[in-house]
C-alpha cells in the first residue's frame, strides 16, 4: 500500500512539474530591417511595427531626456545622493551632541563643546539645503 501510494504521489509530481515548466508564455520579437534604409539611419524606426521595438522606443524617450543634467541625469542623482548621505550624517551628528549636552553633568565645558556641535550640524544642513535648491535651479535652466 505505502509503495502505491508513492508511486502515485511521484506521477503526481510528474505531472504538475511538467505542466509547470511546459505552460510559457512568448513574447513577440518585433525587430527593424535596418538594411531597407541603410544611408539614412532615422528611418529605421518608421517602418511598420517599428514602435514595439525596443531600440525604438528607447531611442523615443532617449530624445527628451539628458543623461548627464536632466532630470535622471548622473549630476542630478549624484547631488540627491550627497543630500541624502550629508542629511544622515547631520541626524547622527544631531542626536550624538544632544546626548552630550545632556550627559555632561553641568560641565560649562562639555555643553559649549556640544552646543557648537548642534550648531555646526544645523549650519550644515542649512548649507546643503541651499547648495541643492541652487543645483536645481541651475540644472532646470539647462
Amino acid at each position: 500500500m505505502k509503495k502505491i501510494h508513492n508511486i502515485l504521489s511521484y506521477i503526481v509530481y510528474l505531472i504538475i512539474t511538467i505542466t509547470c515548466l511546459s505552460i510559457s508564455v512568448v513574447n513577440t520579437a518585433y525587430a527593424v530591417d535596418i538594411f531597407k534604409d541603410s544611408h539614412n539611419p532615422s528611418s529605421v524606426c518608421n517602418q511598420s511595427g517599428s514602435e514595439k521595438s525596443s531600440v525604438c522606443s528607447d531611442s523615443a524617450k532617449a530624445k527628451d531626456t539628458n543623461v548627464i543634467f536632466g532630470k535622471d541625469g548622473v549630476v542630478t542623482k549624484g547631488v540627491q545622493l550627497f543630500i541624502i548621505i550629508v542629511g544622515v550624517i547631520a541626524v547622527f551628528m544631531i542626536l550624538i551632541n544632544a546626548m552630550r549636552m545632556i550627559l555632561s553633568g553641568g560641565d560649562p565645558n562639555g555643553i559649549n563643546s556640544a552646543r557648537n556641535g548642534l550648531l555646526y550640524a544645523v549650519i550644515g544642513v542649512v548649507i546643503v539645503l541651499v547648495a541643492q535648491a541652487i543645483v536645481s535651479f541651475i540644472l532646470k535652466r539647462l
